[in-house]
């Protein structure tokens, strides 16, 4: 931070400067006390970025990958080898779909099983997986996750996808569901919220504002183990978004997030790499105002959500 700001702060050290006559405080005034939120923040943020930037367990970033597919990734990724026997990658996907067991999806199921056990036991600390089916990759995801004593997950969807019913309903499992300006059909369930945010592909991006009026404050109140992102079709918010909303999720959960992303995403895959690896942030762009209807639309969703949280702050003790 302070290296980002001096150019602009130097500036201001030779204003008001002289040396000191007396050292006392005699003829100071009191300072004014501090507002008991404004410290609040502080201290939430300081505790916040210190899990971010201090990880435990020291950072390891699995990525499951296709062997044929060249990823330009950065020092400190290891690529998932192993994998799980295809019988039991059958058996993990057969649970949602029978009609989806190509050669291709069983390779990237197996892998991401194994990275999930990893995950879940903190021999690792986060895992991006490729997939060719995102929705069928994150069910089975959860699934796993919840076998191998996953207690809560806190799972984010961005764009079109199918969830599964069983995903959102026995409480294990915080389904959030990003989307834009078409409407998505929403599920009956306590445990999923839709939300809707369109940024696009523009430098400026207010997606900022929803991270910490919506966002953040509904991960915390659930108090997952686990974090996982799928990213979908016909995303609403763009790449730095993404990699933002990633980067401040490592906060929660001991930094366990699970990425699931397509395997053509390459754009999306190297900034979720870089963050994650380097538990550092990305240059995000110029913030901009979010407009009245998008404010609304939070807002909405806020005064939805109130019963909620009471219930879900009490599901997390």
């Amino acid at each position: 931070m302070q290296a980002c700001t001096c150019p602009h702060t130097e500036v201001f050290i030779y204003y008001e400067t002289s040396l000191v006559q007396e050292i006392s405080t005699k003829g100071l005034s009191t300072p004014e006390p501090i507002d008991a939120d404004a410290l609040d923040v502080d201290d939430f943020l300081e505790n916040h970025m210190k899990k971010i930037l201090h990880p435990t367990p020291p950072v390891t970033t699995l990525v499951v990958a296709p062997a044929e597919n060249k990823l330009n990734l950065p020092a400190g990724v290891q690529l998932q080898e192993g994998a799980l026997t295809t019988q039991k990658a059958i058996d993990a996907i057969s649970v949602f779909n029978q009609d989806e067991l190509n050669d291709n999806l069983l390779n990237s199921v197996g892998k991401m099983l194994l990275s999930i056990e990893k995950l879940v036991n903190r021999k690792t600390r986060n895992c991006i997986a490729l997939s060719p089916n995102i929705a069928l990759s994150a069910a089975v995801a959860i699934k796993e996750a919840s076998l191998l004593g996953s207690k809560r997950a806190f799972f984010v969807t961005v764009g079109n996808m199918d969830i599964e019913p069983e995903m959102t309903n026995d409480g294990k499992t915080m389904c959030l569901t990003i989307f834009g300006e078409k409407e998505v059909e929403r599920t009956p369930s306590q445990y999923h919220t839709f939300f809707k945010w369109n940024e696009g592909p523009r430098d400026c991006s207010s997606f900022f504002y929803a991270l910490l009026r919506f966002l953040l404050p509904l991960a915390y109140s659930y108090q997952p183990d686990l974090i996982m992102i799928a990213i979908g079709s016909k995303k609403s918010i763009g790449t730095k978004d993404i990699a933002l909303l990633t980067s401040l999720l490592q906060g929660l959960a001991d930094g366990a997030v699970l990425a699931i992303v397509k395997e053509t995403e390459k754009e999306i895959i190297s900034a979720l790499s870089n963050v994650l690896v380097n538990c550092s942030s990305m240059f995000f762009g110029p913030y901009k105002p979010p407009t009245k209807e998008y404010i609304q639309n939070l807002k909405q969703e806020l005064s939805v959500l109130q019963t909620k949280w009471r219930m879900l702050q009490c599901f997390a003790k």
